[in-house]
Parts: C-alpha cells; sequence; structure tokens
C-alpha cells in the first residue's frame, strides 16, 4: 500500500519537525527568564519575580493572568520532580546522548514565585 507525501512525511517524522516543539519552546524561555533570576539572585518572593513570570508567560493580559498563572501552577504540580530529571540525565547517557538541562531548580523557583505573587494578590 503506498502512502501518500504528507503521510510519509508524518511517519518518518520530517513534517512534524517543521513544527516547533511547545515543550522546548517553553523550555527555552523558561532557561531565558526564571534561569536568569536564579543567576541575578532574584527571590521567588520579591515584586521583581512577577516580572519574570509575566515575561515567561508572554506577558498575558490584566484578565488572563492569573488563569494562565493557576493552568501553570496545576502542570507544575504534577510535573516538579527530582527523579524524573535524575532519571533522564541517566538515560540520556546511557544512549550516548547530551544530558538534557537541568531544570528543577527553575521549576520549584517558578512554582514559588506564582504562589507569592497570587500570595500578595499582585497583578491579578
Amino acid at each position: 500500500m503506498e502512502r501518500s507525501a504528507a503521510g510519509r512525511g508524518e511517519a518518518d517524522g520530517t513534517e512534524r519537525d517543521s513544527q516547533p516543539d511547545p515543550h522546548s519552546v517553553f523550555a527555552r524561555s523558561l532557561d531565558r527568564t526564571v534561569g536568569a533570576a536564579l543567576r541575578e539572585g532574584i527571590a521567588p518572593d520579591s515584586p521583581a519575580a512577577a516580572e519574570v513570570v509575566d515575561r515567561l508567560l508572554d506577558h498575558p493580559g490584566p484578565e488572563r493572568r492569573a488563569a494562565v498563572r493557576a493552568r501553570i501552577r496545576a502542570q507544575l504540580d504534577a510535573g516538579i520532580d527530582g527523579r524524573l530529571e535524575r532519571y533522564r540525565r541517566l538515560l540520556a547517557i546511557l544512549q550516548d546522548q547530551q544530558p538534557p538541562t537541568p531544570r528543577t531548580a527553575a521549576w520549584s523557583w517558578l512554582a514559588d514565585a506564582i504562589d507569592a505573587i497570587d500570595a500578595r494578590g499582585s497583578r491579578s
């Protein structure tokens, strides 16, 4: 049975690869924003953290800001696990690949920052 060109592209991954992976895009943005905040010593409960979170979330408007933060916070609750990061790192090493950038500290900072922003009722 012969497949169309589009079908072959999807089967070998070339069609999908033309679109950026949203998780990778968010991870790179996390490194640029939260990673920079960590390196600069910005505390997650400081007023400057709210601007970092807004930059990461692409400046959602005031009417969407709290909902976007809540959605991200819920995902963080489900996914911050240092064991998973260590597992992925070990798996990459065993497969002779570049280990992923460690992000547990950034995820934890982001969760703490969202909690602090919500506690202050800042910019909701």
